[in-house]
């Protein structure tokens, strides 16, 4: 299998594998330069922020939704515009936030049930199967 990294835009760069002289995959790969934020390091990062701007803030992209057109996963300037205004930020974050699994709060260290104690007055008395036959030296049966 054969990769070969090409440039795209500016500092963004794209990683293609071929097998067969096919184009097997694509990848683009975040430049260490910081350009990025953190909670954006990846082109899948930063599809479900297009996603979720497409659906909350519907002209965030030139006046229109991205719908996953051209620069879908891609920081580019209308992305990280969104990304700098500081209300949809906050707003994405504790969206994040929110789909994260909560942690039950009442109990740290789980204990698994007790069994009930049974009633010694509503015990059945053991079948055939279950009785013991105690031999003793000596006794006929």
């Amino acid at each position: 299998m054969e990769k070969e990294i090409l440039s795209d835009i500016g500092k963004m760069k794209f990683l293609f594998e071929y097998k067969r002289g096919l184009v097997v995959s694509e990848q683009l790969i975040v430049e260490a330069t910081g350009s990025n934020p953190s909670e954006l390091a990846t082109k899948r990062q930063v599809a479900e922020f297009q996603d979720w701007l497409d659906i909350n803030h519907p002209t965030w992209y030139n006046g229109k939704t991205l719908n996953r057109d051209g620069g879908w996963g891609i920081y580019g300037p209308f992305t990280k515009k969104s990304w700098e205004n500081e209300t949809i930020k906050k707003q994405y974050l504790e969206y994040i936030e929110s789909k994260k699994p909560k942690a039950s709060t009442n109990n740290t260290n789980p204990q698994p049930p007790t069994p009930p104690t049974p009633d010694p007055t509503t015990t059945t008395p053991p079948n055939d199967s279950q009785k013991i036959v105690v031999l003793t030296k000596g006794v006929k049966m």
